[in-house]
């Protein structure tokens, strides 16, 4: 029941079999070789999907970039209308602060003479 086969080499070491059943693992050989090639050929096929979902992914990523300089553009253009929003109204109440001042100005010199 214990019976030792030396005789296997399997991927360059020997492999020792301990159990008479076992005993053909002689005819395996072909059979590790033919699932290794399956392996191989899945490994393969598998990395062909891999490429061509990159490549559809760098397409999909053009676009994406295309839309974000496009959104970085806008967002340029709306700061600088922004600020120059903002100065107007600066220069707006600027106007309007010396227009009250003369105002005031004028009701003064109206409530000292009465």
């Amino acid at each position: 029941m214990n019976k030792i086969c030396n005789w296997m080499e399997l991927f360059g070491r020997m492999a020792v079999v301990r159990h008479k059943c076992l005993c053909y693992v002689l005819a395996m050989s072909d059979y590790v070789q033919a699932t290794m090639f399956e392996i191989v050929k899945r490994i393969q096929s598998d990395m062909s999907g891999v490429r061509t979902d990159v490549t559809a992914l760098k397409t999909d990523m053009t676009g994406v970039i295309e839309r974000m300089d496009r959104l970085e553009t806008l967002v340029r253009k709306q700061g600088r209308d922004s600020a120059a929003m903002l100065v107007m109204m600066r220069g707006t109440v600027g106007i309007y602060d010396e227009r009250l001042k003369m105002i005031e100005e004028d009701v003064r010199l109206i409530m000292e003479r009465e």
